[in-house]
């Protein structure tokens, strides 16, 4: 998942404590601080141990991404297509076990 690794850092600094005092709190591997404040990308049990570490929620850590009106409006537009096409192919096959049962 991706969280706001500029918060992360400057929380973490805020606090006065290195990268590997933190991971000493979080439980976590020093590794895996350097990562999250290099990429940004944190597992859920990271965010969790960070989030808590921290004395924040989670959400507050987390980058949610933005789904553009077009992008839903083609979203809702192929959602409607593959019912459609779902709803006709139950039909053929509906009509073609019919056609069988009435004439085999």
């Amino acid at each position: 998942m991706q969280v706001n690794s500029n918060l992360i850092k400057s929380t973490r600094v805020k606090n006065g404590w290195t990268q590997q005092q933190l991971a000493e709190i979080s439980d976590v591997s020093l590794r895996t601080i350097q990562r999250i404040e290099h990429t940004g990308t944190a597992s859920n049990e990271s965010i969790s141990a960070l989030s808590s570490s921290f004395g924040i929620e989670r959400e507050k850590l987390m980058i949610v991404p933005r789904v553009s009106p077009e992008n839903l409006k083609i979203a809702k537009l192929n959602q409607v297509f593959l019912v459609s096409l779902g709803a006709l192919l139950f039909g053929i096959v509906l009509g073609g076990a019919s056609v069988y049962w009435v004439l085999g």
